[in-house]
């Protein structure tokens, strides 16, 4: 006897689908809010050398100055085809709601192969955007004052390891030197002290040297700053040479500071061509109001590969075929004494972006592929149908024996999902619950079927030198307790509904570990009592 199935069970898929676990909760946690690492007090020690709070920030990015400033920018790359230098302006400025706006302002003879090199004036600016709200990420303990002999004292110490989101993580590679002379500090001078990975390479020796003034209205800027890194890049050695000068200052109190009368006119020139370099991301709304108090978030956009093997059981609990009675057909099938084995592979394609900062929606794509073997039990067929004398048949006599038999199905879908997660943390601790609405459609049917429904509490710790995650939860499959669909017999076709009985609940452990400050990899075990799985996810954020 063989029995086919042309349908497959729409609650075997809902049961065994989880095609996609949602790892945005992980990407949150990644970056979420370092900046409580230290207390407030960890500063004691520098107010105590009367040196303000934000001045190591300095070290990170110049816009830790005044809200309004211009500087001068020589910048000079030595590489596999010679040297070339560029010179550019950047206009820095400060609206009414604190958003900064950054404009880059040149000569075209000035700024060869002008598109690419904007790119990286664009990169460099962004970077020290995001610096700046780390003025508060020193490592505590590495701080040492040593006093000299002329009088100056020279204040050292390291930025924090923790607290650096992926992408500027080469500054924990930093150490940073200041010289204090009659209670002002003079000079920083920050160096790396092991070789490190740049967008522009691999960087060997890092040194910048920062000469700092006082305004007369009280507050630090940078009266010049240099910069030199060498190391290999793309397999070649290579030198970077910067040097920064200050133009003009100004201030709402104390109006225009002309530092440089020349590069002010120079930028002034109608000939100087502008362009506009975007500080904050549309997305996710109110994110910028979060970066300016010093807490970074996931990059806005996101696309990931995952790959979910599932196998689940099922037990039966009723049958209903042809429209028969389940009571006429449980005379010759026990579904007490049956059930299922489902076996699935999903392979998805997802994108996901963030509405808010704690708010991801994401769509994905994909296949599943449906292996089930159903083993059941036929109570057998010992019956006379006729008349019975004694214990003669005089009729005809069916005898069939009882025993087990299987039913092997293999079936491919397409599948279409949505779905979205929420997210809170707080220090190194982060929660999420996502839910995920997917449909299927079997190759070579024309309707998609019934939408499958998914859901994901989950708790997890982040550990911030490794910048991994790990977390635990449950998992939610949502099916009907009945599946139909169509069986083939003997070339008949009957629509059949079977009551079915599973567990709904799994419990999941899983992993997050960033490869770089894109790219990060998760994996998620899930162990329940009918059903285990298994997923690897790819991610890759901008």
């Amino acid at each position: 006897m063989t029995t086919l199935y042309n349908t497959t069970p729409r609650s075997w898929i809902k049961a065994a689908l989880l095609s996609s676990f949602m790892f945005s909760a992980t990407a949150f946690a990644e970056h979420e809010d370092t900046s409580n690492l230290e207390n407030a007090n960890e500063f004691s020690e520098l107010r105590d050398l009367n040196i303000p709070e934000h001045l190591p920030g300095l070290a990170l990015s110049d816009l830790g100055q005044t809200e309004h400033f211009v500087e001068h920018v020589t910048k000079s790359f030595t590489g596999k085809h010679g040297t070339e230098t560029t010179e550019y302006f950047l206009v820095h400025s400060t609206d009414l709601k604190g958003r900064m706006n950054l404009n880059i302002r040149y000569k075209e003879e000035n700024l060869k192969h002008r598109k690419g090199l904007l790119k990286e004036i664009e990169k460099l600016a962004m970077t020290e955007y995001k610096l700046r709200q780390y003025a508060s990420t020193y490592d505590k303990s590495s701080l040492q004052v040593d006093q000299n002999n002329d009088g100056s004292a020279t204040v050292s110490f390291n930025y924090s390891k923790f607290a650096l989101p992926q992408d500027l993580a080469f500054f924990r590679f930093m150490q940073v030197k200041m010289t204090v002379r009659n209670g002002l500090v003079k000079e920083m001078v920050i160096t790396n002290n092991q070789p490190f990975k740049h967008d522009l390479g691999r960087v060997n020796k890092y040194r910048q040297v920062l000469k700092l003034e006082v305004l007369d209205t009280g507050e630090y800027v940078i009266k010049h700053k240099e910069v030199n890194a060498t190391g290999t890049c793309k397999g070649h050695a290579c030198e970077l040479d910067m040097e920064i000068k200050p133009v003009a200052f100004y201030d709402n109190a104390a109006g225009a500071i002309i530092k440089d009368q020349q590069l002010l006119s120079e930028m002034s020139d109608p000939r100087v061509r502008e362009e506009n370099v975007k500080l904050e991301n549309v997305l996710p709304f109110f994110g910028d109001t979060l970066r300016r108090k010093g807490i970074d978030l996931p990059k806005p956009y996101g696309f990931s590969m995952a790959y979910r093997g599932q196998e689940t059981n099922f037990d039966f609990t009723s049958f209903s075929v042809f429209g028969l009675s389940p009571a006429l057909l449980e005379t010759f099938f026990d579904p007490e004494k049956t059930h299922a084995v489902v076996n699935t592979e999903s392979f998805t394609l997802r994108g996901d972006a963030y509405i808010l900062p704690f708010w991801n929606v994401f769509g994905l794509v994909g296949k599943l592929n449906v292996d089930a073997d159903v083993q059941a039990h036929f109570k057998g067929i010992d019956q006379c149908f006729g008349l019975v004398v004694g214990e003669k048949c005089l009729g005809e006599y069916i005898y069939v024996p009882s025993g087990d038999f299987n039913v092997p199905i293999h079936l491919e879908y397409d599948l279409l999902g949505a779905g979205t997660t929420l997210s809170i943390g707080y220090k190194n601790l982060f929660a999420s619950l996502t839910g995920t609405v997917t449909k299927t459609k079997m190759n070579g049917a024309d309707d998609w079927g019934g939408s499958i429904f998914t859901a994901q509490p989950m708790l997890g710790y982040q550990f911030q030198q490794q910048r991994a995650q790990v977390f635990i939860g449950a998992e939610y499959q949502g099916y009907d307790d009945y599946m139909t669909g169509t069986v083939r017999f003997q070339g008949i076709e009957m629509d059949y509904n079977v009551g079915i009985r599973s567990q709904r609940w799994a419990g999941l452990i899983g992993f997050n570990k960033e490869l770089d400050k894109n790219f990060n990899v998760t994996g998620i075990i899930n162990v329940g009592k009918d059903r285990t799985a298994a997923t690897l996810n790819v991610g890759y954020r901008f």
